[in-house]
C-alpha cells in the first residue's frame, strides 16, 4: 500500500514543498481527502510534525475526519449566498432613491440635511461593496472568470479607495499618506474588484490603528509588476495568527478588546487578487503596525485562470509560506 492508496491527491510532485515547509517551521497543518477501508472518500485535517529519529528525518501525521464541518461549512455558504442575493436588489433600490431625493432637496434645506444624506449614502455603498464582495468570491471558488477586465490606471485606482476611508480616518484623527510616482503602469484587471480590495485593506488599518496613528499607501512598479504597500502603526498581529488570516470567518483574538466585523474582508482580498495573477504578503510584529503588500502582474498574459478547489487549497498552504512575521 502506498501514501497515494490512501490520499488521491498525494503526488510525487507536490511532496518536495511540504518538505521543505516542513523542514523551515516543523509541522504544519493541511486538508486533503483519505480513502477509508470500503472505498469511500472522506474529508480530513492532518497535523503534520517534523522529527529526527536515529539520526534520520521523519515526519508524523495525525489525520481528523472532518465530514461534519465541511457539511456545515456547506450549509452556511448555501445560507450565504441566498441571503446576499436577496438583499442585493432592495439594497440597489435604495441607493437609487438615495440618488434621486438628494437631487430633489430644495436649495435652502440642502446645506443642513446633506451630512445626513452623506452618512446614509456612505453606509449603503459599504454595504452594497461586501454584498458584490461575497458575490465576487462565491463565484471566484466556483470557478467563474473575471470578465470585466480592462486597462486601469492605478493611481486613481488608489486615491478612490483612500477617499471612500478618509472620513472614517478623520474620525480618529489619524493621518493617510499616499505615495506614488507621477506615472505608473496601467494594469488589465477588474477596476471595481481592485477598488474593493484596496479600500477593504485601508478600512482594516484604520479599524486597528490607535487614533493619531498613521496609515501610508504606497504605489510603485517592482520588476513586471505593481506593487501597492498600506501600512500602519496599529496593534499588529501576532506571530501565531498570521498563516490564518487569511480564512474565512477567522478574526485575529485581541483579549480585552471586542473587534466588530465579519472575518471575510481578508479572504476576499485574496481571492480576487489570485484570480488576477497576484499574491499578497504581510509582515506585522504585535503593537509595531502591520504592512500588507499586494503584487499584480502588468502583462495581460500573466493573468490567473479562475480558482479550481485543488488550486484554491493550494493558495491557502503558498499564503501560510507567504506570511511573515518578525520575532519580538
Amino acid at each position: 500500500m502506498t501514501v497515494h492508496d490512501i490520499d488521491p491527491d498525494f503526488t510525487e510532485e507536490v511532496w518536495p514543498a511540504h518538505w521543505r515547509d516542513l523542514r523551515e517551521r516543523g509541522s504544519f497543518t493541511l486538508e486533503t481527502t483519505h480513502r477509508r477501508k470500503d472505498g469511500r472518500l472522506v474529508p480530513v485535517e492532518m497535523v503534520v510534525n517534523y522529527i529526527e529519529f536515529d539520526g534520520e528525518e521523519r515526519n508524523c501525521a495525525f489525520a481528523r475526519d472532518i465530514s461534519e464541518r465541511k457539511q456545515l461549512d456547506r450549509l452556511r455558504d448555501d445560507l450565504m449566498a441566498m441571503i446576499y442575493h436577496d438583499l442585493r436588489s432592495p439594497l440597489a433600490n435604495i441607493i437609487s432613491s438615495l440618488d434621486i431625493l438628494d437631487t430633489l432637496l430644495p436649495e435652502d434645506q440642502a446645506e443642513s440635511v446633506r451630512p445626513i444624506f452623506q452618512i446614509t449614502t456612505r453606509s449603503a455603498d459599504r454595504l452594497q461593496r461586501l454584498i458584490s464582495s461575497l458575490l465576487d468570491i462565491n463565484r471566484l471558488e466556483a470557478g467563474q472568470p473575471i470578465t470585466n477586465r480592462r486597462e486601469v490606471d492605478p493611481h486613481p485606482l488608489a486615491e478612490e479607495a483612500l477617499e471612500a476611508v478618509r472620513m472614517l480616518a478623520e474620525s480618529k484623527g489619524q493621518t493617510l499618506q499616499f505615495e506614488a510616482p507621477a506615472s505608473l503602469p496601467a494594469i488589465q484587471a477588474d477596476a471595481d474588484m481592485l477598488r474593493r480590495v484596496l479600500i477593504n485593506l485601508l478600512e482594516n488599518a484604520v479599524k486597528f490603528t490607535p487614533e493619531g496613528g498613521d496609515i501610508r499607501v504606497c504605489v510603485g512598479r517592482r520588476d513586471d509588476h505593481l506593487q501597492v504597500k498600506i501600512s500602519d502603526t496599529g496593534m499588529g498581529i501576532p506571530r501565531e495568527a498570521l498563516p490564518r488570516i487569511f480564512e474565512r470567518f477567522y478574526r485575529v483574538p485581541r483579549p480585552g478588546k471586542e473587534i466588530k466585523g465579519t472575518g471575510l474582508g481578508l479572504a476576499i482580498v485574496t481571492k480576487i487578487v489570485a484570480a488576477h495573477g497576484g499574491r499578497i504578503d504581510v509582515e506585522s510584529e504585535p503593537n509595531k503596525g502591520a504592512t500588507f503588500t499586494v503584487s499584480l502582474p502588468i502583462r495581460p498574459h500573466a493573468m490567473a485562470t479562475p480558482l479550481t478547489p485543488q488550486a484554491d487549497q493550494h493558495l491557502e498552504a503558498t499564503l501560510r509560506q507567504n506570511v511573515r512575521g518578525h520575532e519580538a
